[in-house]
């Protein structure tokens, strides 16, 4: 797609830039290949950003996922992956897309995300679908796996649901202490206009992550 050159000073630890100066389909992964190169080293973050990977080639022209972090980059223009379309994309994991809601991480919780219909819709369950960290390596020790019996960090711990019929918001759920990926709401059934899901607290990621929201009529 494209190819960019640039040049590394000895002996110094610094950002190096490369200009692709590539347009891009939005909503679409790409992969970056970083031919290696003698005694040239790329700083590897020990957290991954969600949905990405890093892969290594064996020698054999097979590319092999490292589960130790992702190499550390920036990219210009940013980009934002996250956003709140994402939860009704009907998948609720990473497939040809990220498929998740990432609250701001910059901002503190309590974060919300919210959605409106065309028009009134007959609402009678809430289907709810979080982040359970499953790109994490359960099996190696800190900092690049979860090797402990722990709620994963990513899950959003308490949360609230609201729906707005067009005379102000009514919450119809508030869960304490959630540890399941996937949440079901059922209640009477409400014309909804708009439907809000407050995330309050997660058990220690500083954003809030919702991987799919659905919702469903009395007849489904």
């Amino acid at each position: 797609m494209a190819a960019a050159e640039a040049k590394i000073r000895p002996g110094e630890a610094s950002w190096v830039e490369f200009s692709f100066n590539a347009d891009v389909e939005p909503n679409k992964f790409y992969w970056v290949h970083l031919p290696a190169q003698s005694k040239v080293y790329v700083a590897v973050q020990s957290s991954r950003a969600f949905a990405t990977n890093r892969a290594l080639e064996d020698g054999k022209l097979k590319w092999r996922s490292q589960p130790k972090g992702i190499f550390v980059f920036n990219l210009t223009p940013q980009s934002t992956p996250y956003s709140g379309n994402n939860v009704r994309s009907g998948v609720n994991r990473p497939e040809r897309w990220t498929n998740c809601w990432i609250s701001d991480p910059h901002k503190s919780l309590p974060q919300s995300i919210e959605f409106e219909f065309s028009e009134n819709k007959p609402v009678s369950r809430i289907n709810l679908v979080f982040d359970a960290d499953l790109d994490q390596n359960i099996y190696w020790p800190p900092p690049y796996g979860k090797l402990s019996y722990g709620m994963v960090e990513t899950m959003v711990k308490d949360y609230s649901i609201s729906v707005d019929d067009g005379s102000g918001w009514k919450r119809i759920a508030e869960v304490t202490d959630n540890h399941q990926r996937c949440r079901s709401h059922e209640f009477s059934e409400i014309a909804a206009r708009k439907i809000k899901i407050d995330c309050l607290a997660t058990y220690g990621s500083a954003e809030a992550r919702i991987c799919e929201i659905q919702a469903f009529g009395p007849d489904k």
